[in-house]
């Protein structure tokens, strides 16, 4: 993953203009870069143990998502739906940001509670920001992009259940449970 978000900084944040340069968006690619670190140190300090195995429903919840994430159904040259299974291998969306976040987020939900917090955490954190400021610039700025703001949707909801279930404190919910058991 650490080397998806490389990639990803890299071809996402910097370009090369004859007229203007060599530019840099800052704000995108200090987050992913700090994510890039941040699956790095979990691959070094095994943060992620997956040893929950996840339940049929849980995968029914995070798959479409995923899926829709990576297949990224939209025609290039006009944006619009396009449902064709190429897509799959050629809409180059394992190399974006979003769709990758999106991708990694229901992978690290489908394992809660034993992965890495911190690295839910600023997966969901960012992916969240990322998710809004895309629906601000293609429903708002660019409408003709609506459909590719339509495909941040999965990575908003996915962010908004990590940053959710992220800052649960799991002690609260076991005292919870044994309450309501013994009650």
């Amino acid at each position: 993953m650490s080397v998806l978000y490389l990639f990803a900084s890299v071809l996402q944040s910097v370009s090369v203009d004859d007229r203007y340069g060599l530019a840099v968006c800052t704000a995108s690619l200090v987050p992913t870069l700090c994510l890039a670190f941040l699956w790095l140190q979990d691959f070094f300090l095994h943060g992620n143990a997956f040893a929950h195995r996840p339940g049929a429903r849980r995968l029914i919840l995070l798959l479409p998502p995923a899926l829709l994430a990576l297949w990224r159904p939209l025609d290039p040259s006009t944006g619009l739906p396009d449902i064709h299974v190429r897509y799959l291998f050629e809409s180059g969306s394992a190399l974006t940001f979003c769709m990758t976040t999106t991708a990694t987020l229901a992978v690290l939900l489908a394992h809660f509670p034993s992965v890495n917090r911190p690295l839910l955490k600023a997966s969901a954190l960012f992916g969240f920001l990322f998710g809004m400021g895309n629906l601000v610039l293609e429903f708002v700025i660019l409408p003709e992009l609506l459909w590719t703001g339509v495909m941040h949707f999965p990575l908003l909801i996915l962010s908004a259940a990590g940053l959710f279930v992220s800052f649960r404190d799991p002690a609260k919910k076991d005292t919870e449970k044994r309450n309501t058991m013994n009650g």
